[in-house]
Order: C-alpha cells, then sequence, then structure tokens
C-alpha cells in the first residue's frame, strides 16, 4: 500500500471508529443534565422570526455576564438559538453531536498528519482526544448540554490550519486563524489557555516569517 494509501486508510478507520463509538447513542432521549439547556429556551417567552431570536440571545449574553461574570457569546448561541432552531428533538441534537465528533476527529487527524507525518501517530492522537475515558473528552460527545463540541471543533480547525500553513502564513490564513481562536475563546472560557498558547505560536510562526522576508531581500 502507498503512503497516501496509508493515510487514506488510517483516515477512514479513525471516523469510523469514532462514529461506531457514539452512533448507539442516537436514540438516547434527553437526560436532566441536557434538558435544561434545551427545553428552557424554548419555554421561554420571545419574540418570534429570527430578530426575536437574536434579541433573545443577546439578553442572555447580558444576563451571562451580570450573573456569573462570563462573556461567552459563542457559547449562548447554541444556548439559545441552537434549541429553537432542532427543537425538543434527541435525535436531531445526538445527530449533531456525533456529526461535531467525526469533524473534531478528522481534523485532528489532518493536524497530526501534518505535524508528525505518521499516519498512525495521528489516527492515535484523534482517537486518545476523542474516546479519553470520562471525565474527560468523552462528556463533550455524549452530553448535549455542554459547548465544549463547538470549542473543540474551532479548536481542532485552528490547529489544522497552523499544521498546514506552519512556515508559509499569509494573511488570509492569519486573518482565519485570528477567527478561529477568537471563537474558541468565546465559546468556552476552559479554552482560554489553548487560545493564548495557539496565539503564541502563530506569532512566533509570523515572526519568523516576516525576518526570512526581510533577510531574503
Amino acid at each position: 500500500m502507498t503512503r497516501r494509501g496509508t493515510s487514506v486508510f488510517a483516515f477512514v478507520f479513525t471516523l469510523a471508529i469514532v462514529a461506531v463509538t457514539y452512533v448507539p447513542q442516537i436514540d438516547a432521549p434527553f437526560e436532566l443534565q441536557d434538558d435544561h439547556r434545551i427545553i428552557a429556551p424554548l419555554l421561554t417567552p420571545h419574540p418570534g422570526g429570527i430578530s426575536g431570536a437574536v434579541r433573545m440571545w443577546a439578553s442572555t449574553v447580558r444576563q451571562d455576564v451580570d450573573e456569573v461574570g462570563r462573556f461567552r457569546p459563542v457559547n449562548q448561541i447554541f444556548d439559545v438559538i441552537g434549541p429553537l432552531v432542532l427543537g425538543p428533538h434527541p435525535m436531531l441534537w445526538h445527530c449533531l453531536s456525533i456529526a461535531l465528533a467525526i469533524a473534531v476527529a478528522a481534523l485532528l487527524f489532518i493536524a497530526a498528519l501534518r505535524l508528525w507525518q505518521s499516519p498512525a501517530a495521528a489516527a492515535v492522537f484523534a482517537l486518545v482526544t476523542l474516546l479519553a475515558p470520562d471525565p474527560g473528552p468523552t462528556a463533550a460527545w455524549y452530553r448535549l448540554g455542554p459547548k465544549e463540541a463547538w470549542g473543540m471543533l474551532f479548536l481542532a480547525a485552528a490547529l489544522a490550519v497552523m499544521a498546514r500553513a506552519a512556515g508559509k502564513f499569509r494573511w488570509s490564513t492569519e486573518i482565519l486563524l485570528f477567527v478561529l481562536i477568537v471563537l474558541t475563546g468565546l465559546s468556552k472560557e476552559s479554552f482560554l489557555s489553548s487560545c493564548r498558547r495557539c496565539t503564541v505560536f502563530a506569532s512566533g510562526s509570523m515572526r519568523a516569517r516576516r525576518t526570512s522576508a526581510r533577510l531574503r531581500q
């Protein structure tokens, strides 16, 4: 098997393992730790339409700041608008959760393959991150309430962008990376330390690129 074929096989194998692990939850009902986040927005009076959902989101962001001192506007998008879009249907929420898990696994595999140039290492990295025993990362994929899944999606995308553009950052890449890091930090405060490391790494790569460009001149 060629190197490319091995990489494709490892990629498909990784996604299949993640899917097989989490698909059995698709028929599960809401749990107590989930329904208060999903059902409550549906029971809260709010104006209809998109503008009503946006006003409800803004109100929730202000309430989050006033009551717990947290500014998480991306988190509140999925706490408020998510229930209005998907409704009280557990299967839809579980399908979304599984899709996020598979997407994160794919992005982590891509980043790790670029970094270590080893399909086996990439598969292990993605699977350990997605399947580590609870308490740990798995809670993000079988619990429907927490927003670590969305934060992981943005963080994994940032890692993939950095890995693929290492040493060759362009302004478009820098802007995309900045947006992904900001979205990660505004998803959940637990990602702030990871955002700082990503920013330091990206800043170092940008400085190295500019220094190299000046030396060539």
